[in-house]
């Protein structure tokens, strides 16, 4: 068995904050890792810094990007544990994706009509928390049950297989995360 993990995160930035209100959820954005250092994780999301308006397939780590800027944007780590088989095929994936992530774009119209619980998909195209749900299904990790249609960065607290392993800030995950495994505390808030 192998673990990945659900990175949910907040920042303080202007977009973030205005999903936050609209939605009110506590978190707004979520990533994908395979790593328990938590160096890298995987997304959609903002390209350049100064930017919100220009969205496609991003690598994040906790000290780059809006999280550097932001360091303390507020985090929850999910962990879900899956076979080895599936563990390396989702993993494989993604890092192919990451090569070829100009051909990946950001799903703008699936994010504003996800606020109104609309789907709108196409085909190499997603929003954060659309692609970490594409990931999961794709590979078997979760069942397709276990989701909604319109994904947001939340469900991910509804998923059965997923526990908690820590909730602060996201640049405590830098160098010797505190991370706490608690594996009878399910991932719900």
């Amino acid at each position: 068995m192998k673990t990945l993990y659900i990175i949910v995160s907040a920042s303080d930035t202007i977009p973030a904050r205005l999903i936050r209100k609209v939605t009110r959820a506590e978190y707004n954005h979520s990533s994908i890792c395979f790593e328990d250092d938590f160096t890298t994780f995987y997304s959609f999301g903002r390209k350049h810094m100064w930017t919100p308006l220009i969205g496609g397939f991003i690598r994040e780590t906790p000290t780059t990007g809006v999280f550097g800027k932001y360091p303390n944007s507020k985090a929850c780590v999910l962990s879900i544990e899956t076979d080895n088989e599936k563990y390396d095929s989702a993993r494989s994936y993604v890092e192919e994706m990451y090569k070829n992530r100009k051909k990946h774009k950001y799903n703008y119209m699936g994010v504003f009509l996800a606020s109104f619980n609309k789907s709108f998909k196409r085909k190499k195209h997603f929003y954060c928390s659309e692609f970490v749900a594409d990931v999961l299904l794709r590979f078997g990790i979760i069942n397709k049950e276990e989701l909604c249609k319109v994904v947001k960065p939340m469900d991910f607290f509804r998923l059965k297989s997923t526990r908690v392993v820590y909730r602060g800030l996201m640049s405590d995950l830098i160098g010797e995360p505190k991370i706490e495994y608690n594996r009878t505390e399910r991932a719900e808030i």
